[in-house]
């Protein structure tokens, strides 16, 4: 477990999520209360160093994370930096003997996956990933329901998801929008909720095949949003997918994702041997959660979750606050569970591409 109490702390990455997220937290009662401190970012574009200095001027300010590693004395890292080098500055952390925070994805492959877990088999160091989901109100209900055993043993998940097209084209915008920077959607969207299932249903997968398409995000495309995009020539990435994922324990889940939906959240079914659960989550929705439970001898409940505002509908501050306070609970993501997340993600981008089963083993050799 990270000793977070009176620690001083860098982030890598000052982009969106360090500027709208981690800045403004460093700031807060909760974080200065507890003797947390920010003292140092680092980012390759000067521009956004600027915008770190501008919300917190006593910050030292590094062109290079290695440099700041080396200079400023931390006890942990923050890393908000893009998906693609995650795996060098997690390395690079652990090596200076810096416990890690990082962002999801862990990283973009299962073979960095592996290495990054025998790393940490022989660091004194911890790392954690803000797999964030967990820390929706609705989410955390579910897995506690689930852990009550109201519907018996799990043997079926129905997950999808969906995005409005304005944030599916955002991924075209963005340097996500090469497979070598992100791993495709299936890995960088897709991991939060292969984290989910695996957590919910608390299972490793064993096996995946999956399908993907590009149907909608066509080349010149011109899709309206918040800023409004021209899809680039260059994208390489596909925006429809659906995967089956066959878990150790016996029980099955079909994925869906699509980007390019009328609206923003997902559908779940999750069934057991007495029954199942069904929830529509709406983010852009002000309505509290419903959780719905339809049992094998007809009995129908109906649980209503309190709805929060925030940033991903509360569950960032829910995570910093838990994380900061070191609260013990089974929302925390270990590495190894993300690691799981990212290997079900490249392993369905195997499967799509290569026409067959992907067994997990192949990908991604368990250590545990």
């Amino acid at each position: 477990m990270i000793p977070l109490n009176n620690q001083r702390v860098g982030i890598c990455g000052i982009g969106h999520r360090a500027l709208s997220t981690y800045l403004p937290f460093f700031k807060s009662e909760v974080a200065t209360s507890k003797g947390y401190e920010l003292v140092a970012v680092a980012d390759t574009n000067p521009d956004q160093l600027t915008k770190a200095h501008l919300d917190m001027s006593d910050l030292l300010l590094f062109e290079s994370f290695e440099e700041m590693l080396s200079v400023v004395p931390l006890d942990y890292v923050i890393l908000a930096s893009p998906d693609h080098v995650h795996y060098e500055h997690i390395l690079l952390a652990l090596a200076k003997v810096k416990h890690v925070i990082c962002e999801k994805p862990m990283v973009i492959h299962s073979a960095q996956a592996h290495q990054v877990l025998l790393e940490l088999n022989h660091s004194p160091s911890s790392l954690i990933v803000t797999h964030n989901l967990r820390y929706l109100s609705l989410n955390s209900t579910i897995k506690s329901l689930l852990n009550q055993r109201k519907i018996g043993q799990v043997t079926v998940v129905q997950f999808s998801y969906h995005l409005l097209p304005g944030h599916g084209a955002s991924y075209y915008r963005r340097w996500h929008r090469y497979m070598q920077n992100s791993g495709g959607f299936a890995v960088t969207k897709s991991c939060h909720h292969f984290d989910l299932i695996n957590w919910w249903i608390e299972d490793r997968p064993a096996a995946v095949s999956g399908y993907s398409h590009r149907n909608y995000y066509m080349p010149d495309l011109y899709v309206e949003g918040k800023p409004s995009t021209t899809i680039p020539k260059d994208a390489e990435l596909d925006d429809t997918w659906v995967a089956s994922i066959q878990y150790t324990k016996g029980a099955l889940a079909m994925y869906v994702l699509h980007t390019y939906s009328t609206f923003e959240g997902f559908h779940l079914m999750i069934s057991g041997t007495k029954g199942n659960l069904e929830v529509k989550y709406d983010k852009n929705s002000t309505s509290n959660y419903q959780i719905t439970f339809n049992y094998l001898d007809g009995r129908r409940e109906m649980i209503e979750v309190q709805r929060e505002s925030g940033r991903h509908s509360g569950a960032d501050q829910q995570m910093l606050e838990h994380l900061f306070n070191m609260n013990a609970d089974d929302r925390r993501c270990s590495a190894l569970d993300a690691a799981y997340a990212v290997a079900i993600g490249d392993a369905i981008n195997r499967s799509s591409s290569q026409g067959t089963i992907v067994q997990i083993r192949d990908v991604f050799p368990s250590l545990v």
